[in-house]
């Protein structure tokens, strides 16, 4: 197959992330955890929540820490997910394009509706309502064309098309 505006017909099959975005992700984690640890380890050892404050702040700072580094790395895998959709879409709709041409070309002409339109007012075999010919309700049905003497007594008005 061909490449269509360079965008080759198979997939990237590169990593999503890059050795330096995994190196940073286990760097920004063991640092947020390492932080994490020694507030735990140096809050046990106090009896008052005062001098606890320092060392809950320094478990807050690894928390936000660790968090930076997730979030950068899945919005750089994000990021790299969405340039190959982008890149992909032409190819897809290309290979669509191609089908649609080809089956409309092979596709025989279909024949104009040729059931005879009635005038007046018509009723859909066995059905209940009177409608116009040219109601949206009884396009396509078989219908017969209604006396107006039976129409005012048997049969209730379409909501649709409002024949009365």
């Amino acid at each position: 197959m061909t490449e269509l505006a360079g965008v080759p017909d198979r997939y990237d099959n590169r990593p999503l992330w890059r050795t330096d975005e995994l190196m940073r992700l286990v760097v920004t984690n063991f640092i947020g955890l390492s932080l994490i640890a020694t507030s735990w380890y140096g809050t046990a050892g106090e009896g008052f929540v005062n001098h606890q404050v320092v060392w809950a702040n320094l478990g807050i700072l690894g928390i936000l820490i660790s968090a930076f580094g997730n979030f950068r790395h899945l919005l750089a895998g994000r990021s790299r997910v969405g340039s190959r959709r982008a890149r992909s879409v032409p190819d897809q709709l290309h290979r669509l394009r191609k089908k649609l041409e080809t089956g409309l070309a092979t596709a025989p002409a279909t024949e104009p509706d040729t059931q005879e339109i009635p005038t007046g007012v018509v009723l859909v075999r066995g059905g209940e309502l009177v409608h116009l010919p040219t109601c949206p309700m009884a396009k396509g049905k078989d219908l017969q064309r209604l006396e107006p003497a039976t129409t005012a007594t048997a049969h209730r008005s379409c909501p649709v098309c409002q024949p009365r």
